[in-house]
Order: structure tokens, then C-alpha cells, then sequence
């Protein structure tokens, strides 16, 4: 389960996990006291997945920079992103992206 604290327009201020087959998984970059730290989160190893995938794969990472507003190249800033898989597809969308300020 993840919990959207600050819900923008159209988002849910709560994600799950469905018997429908919808699966979330939270992805973040953000700073700690001496470095960045990266954190992939999901409820399950499925969503895991799609989080692993979003920066690990060219698809991944075009919508990451795409949402975060960056090109290719450029210094990818602190970021939260929320993505889905809908049962019947094979790949992760992100749905909800937040730049991070320290």
C-alpha cells in the first residue's frame, strides 16, 4: 500500500494492490546527510519490478526524464515517482512524478 500524502488533481491518496490486477510501485532519489540514496518500493515483487524497471531500462528511464521536465544528459534532480502496470499490461507507466527539494 502507498499512501499519497499530498494528492494533486486527479491522484489517489491511497494506492493498493487489486484482485483486478493493478499493480503500483514507488520509486524515489532523494538526499541524505552525505550522498543521495535511491529507494524502489512495491507491495509485492511484481510491482518491485516495475519500479527496478523504470530505472534500469531506455523506456524507463525516457519517461523518467520526461516527467521530472529534464533532457537527456542532464542531472536527473531528487525525485519521487509513483508507477502502475494495469493487469493487462506488460510494462510500467509513471502516473505521478514530485521533484524533491532539499
Amino acid at each position: 500500500m502507498i499512501i499519497n500524502t499530498s494528492p494533486r488533481e486527479g491522484e489517489k491518496n491511497l494506492y493498493s494492490a487489486s484482485s483486478s490486477g493493478e499493480n503500483y510501485a514507488l520509486a524515489a532519489c532523494l538526499p541524505k546527510k552525505m550522498g543521495t540514496v535511491l529507494l524502489l518500493f512495491g507491495a509485492n515483487m511484481r510491482s518491485t519490478e516495475g519500479a527496478v524497471n523504470l530505472i534500469s531500462s531506455e523506456r524507463g528511464l525516457a519517461q523518467l526524464y520526461s516527467s521530472l521536465g529534464v533532457k537527456p544528459g542532464d542531472r536527473i534532480p531528487y525525485f519521487e515517482v509513483l508507477v502502475e502496470r494495469k493487469r493487462a499490461a506488460q510494462q510500467y507507466d509513471i502516473i505521478a512524478s514530485r521533484l524533491v527539494v532539499p
